[in-house]
């Protein structure tokens, strides 16, 4: 079944104002209507001409200038038609951020950068995830979320690479495991010094990410107050679906 929302100039949907107005730009429109057929239940067909009119930060990463103006750009064909899932955000974590919302242009041109092409020299996964965060940015997304947002790409992005980078992941997170119950168990015997340690501990293990440091220390610090409530959600959901 496929159930297209193709607005024409007369649709109400015009009277609105995207939340990526001076971002994105869609069938030459700023902050145009976004057209998308379901294909089945998560997948949909991009229909749109989509363009990003920000920084990417990826100016000063050594990649062609040819490359950062084709990343910019989603030009679905029938030869070569575009589809996306929107955002991969696990139901339980939807509280925190949605599967579309500002981000959705953002989140489909990423999606079309992962795994990397060999058409587009230079550009890694890691610049792909990097470039993401650049776009959420100028979108309007705050900080701490896209932060977050950034990290489970990059979590994501690491998992998939190698055995190696899916091993040192395990390892970061047993890490922040044990952490976080250290924390809690000196907090409880009133140890400064061990509750010192384990703040301490994720600037350390967050170099286990390599390149993306910055997206190991924000996950890890994150976590504590992440992870309750996507807890209770998951319950809730199990519950439901049982």
């Amino acid at each position: 079944m496929s159930m297209t929302a193709t607005p024409d100039a007369a649709s109400p949907i015009r009277r609105f104002k995207a939340p990526w107005t001076d971002s994105f730009t869609v069938d030459g429109v700023d902050g145009g209507a976004i057209a998308l057929s379901q294909r089945d239940r998560s997948t949909f067909e991009l229909h749109s001409d989509i363009r990003y009119n920000g920084p990417t930060g990826l100016e000063d990463k050594n990649i062609g200038a040819d490359v950062l103006e084709r990343i910019r750009v989603l030009a679905p064909t029938k030869k070569r038609p575009i589809y996306t899932d929107l955002a991969s955000v696990p139901g339980p974590a939807r509280w925190f951020a949605g599967t579309y919302g500002e981000h959705t242009p953002a989140v489909i041109i990423h999606d079309e950068l992962i795994p990397a092409r060999d058409d587009l020299p230079g550009m890694s996964e890691v610049y792909a995830d990097r470039y993401l965060r650049f776009m959420l940015q100028h979108v309007g997304v705050r900080f701490l979320k896209r932060w977050i947002m950034w990290s489970a790409v990059a979590l994501r992005s690491r998992w998939v690479a190698s055995a190696w980078k899916r091993a040192l992941l395990v390892i970061w997170l047993l890490a922040a495991v044990v952490g976080m119950t250290t924390f809690v168990l000196a907090a409880r015997d009133g140890d400064i010094a061990r509750m010192a340690a384990a703040l301490a501990a994720p600037a350390i293990f967050a170099f286990l990410w390599g390149k993306q440091y910055g997206a190991g220390l924000v996950a890890a610090v994150a976590a504590p107050w992440l992870l309750p409530p996507t807890v209770l959600s998951m319950a809730g959901y199990l519950i439901y679906r049982g």
